[in-house]
C-alpha cells in the first residue's frame, strides 16, 4: 500500500522551501517525495500502517520528550546556552540503520563538505532515481555488490571502500542484523559493533544515537 506522510516544510534539490510537501512510501521504500499538490495519491490510500508510523517516529526523533532532556542537562551551563539557541532540538534518525552505517564509514577523518559529497556520489552510483535530482538511500546488497575499484573512481579510499562493502556483505549474509540490534543493551551493542572492522568508537556511537535510539554516551566520542 501507499500511505502519504505529510509534513509542513522540506527543502527540494535545489534548496529551497516546499510547502505543504509530502513523503509517499510503499512498504520500506521512499518512492515519491514533493509538493502534495504534484503528487497523486491513489484513492481509498489506507491509514498509516504500524511499522511505517514507527520508523517515522524514530526518522524525526518524536518519542523524544524534549522538556525531559532539558531538565536533565540544563545543569550543565555550556549546554545550557546550546538549548537555549536550539530549544526543543531533537537527534533525527533515518529509514533504516544502515543509511547511518553508511554515513558514518564515511565520515570517517574527513571534513564533512568532503563526506557529503562521497555520499552523494555512492547514492548516485547506488540508489534508485525516483524523481530529477532524487534517489534512493544504498540498499546493503546494491553496496555489497560493489568493489573496491568501482569506489575508486569516487574517490573513496581503499580502506573506506573496504570496509563500507565489508559491512554490508555482514547484512547481506545474515551475519549483521541492525535492527535486532535494538532490543539489545547499549554496552552489549556497543561491543557488537567494536568488533566490526572499520567501526571505531566514535562510529559505533553515531551509530547507536542516530539509528538504534541508544544513548550509551551523550554524544559520539571526539565531539
Amino acid at each position: 500500500a501507499i500511505v502519504g506522510a505529510r509534513i509542513v516544510t522540506m527543502k527540494g534539490a535545489d534548496g529551497g522551501a516546499i510547502d505543504n510537501g509530502a513523503i509517499l512510501i510503499e512498504g520500506n521504500r521512499i518512492v515519491a517525495v514533493g509538493p502534495l499538490a504534484a503528487l497523486t495519491i491513489p484513492a481509498g490510500t489506507p491509514t498509516l500502517d504500524a511499522e511505517t508510523r514507527t520508523r517515522l517516529e524514530r526518522l524525526f526523533d518524536t518519542r523524544a520528550k524534549p522538556g525531559n532532556i532539558r531538565r536533565a542537562l540544563h545543569r550543565d551551563l555550556r549546554l545550557r546556552r546550546v538549548m537555549a539557541r536550539r530549544p526543543g532540538l531533537r537527534v533525527p534518525g533515518a529509514w533504516e540503520p544502515f543509511e547511518v552505517a553508511v554515513r558514518a564509514i564515511i565520515g570517517q577523518q574527513i571534513n564533512f563538505p568532503f563526506a557529503c559529497v562521497l555520499k552523494r556520489r555512492l547514492i548516485e552510483r547506488t540508489g534508485d532515481r525516483i524523481a530529477e535530482g532524487l534517489y534512493t538511500p544504498p540498499a546493503p546488497a546494491a553496496v555489497a555488490a560493489l568493489s573496491p575499484e568501482e569506489l575508486a573512481p569516487l574517490q573513496f579510499s581503499r580502506s573506506k571502500a573496504d570496509y563500507l562493502i565489508a559491512t554490508a556483505r555482514l547484512i547481506v549474509e545474515g551475519k549483521l542484523d541492525l535492527e535486532a540490534l535494538r532490543t539489545q543493551s547499549a554496552t552489549r551493542v556497543e561491543r557488537t559493533l567494536l568488533a566490526i572492522r572499520g567501526l571505531g568508537p566514535w562510529s559505533v556511537n553515531y551509530l547507536m544515537m542516530r539509528a538504534l535510539g541508544l544513548r550509551l554516551h551523550p554524544t559520539p566520542v571526539g565531539h
